[in-house]
């Protein structure tokens, strides 16, 4: 997961990819400008089969708001 705004991204503390539904888990509640981060998954389903992430986005004062869907782009 990568953060290319200037902005502080908040966001709950998992990430979902669908359809599969298989959940990663982040090591921070926040991204950092320009920071990459590495995401474990929390389980062992397989990724063939997955074309996006639902992450939860938070407010400054941490309150969740709507889901966001992106598509899931692979590392080239």
């Amino acid at each position: 997961m990568s953060n290319p705004s200037p902005y502080v991204v908040r966001l709950g503390e998992g990430v979902q990819t669908l359809p599969g539904n298989g959940v990663w888990t982040l090591p921070h509640s926040y991204v950092l400008p320009g920071q990459i981060l590495t995401l474990t998954q929390s389980g062992t389903k397989p990724l063939s089969a997955e074309t996006q992430v639902r992450i939860a986005p938070a407010t400054t004062w941490g309150f969740s708001v709507a889901h966001y869907d992106a598509p899931l782009t692979p590392l080239p």
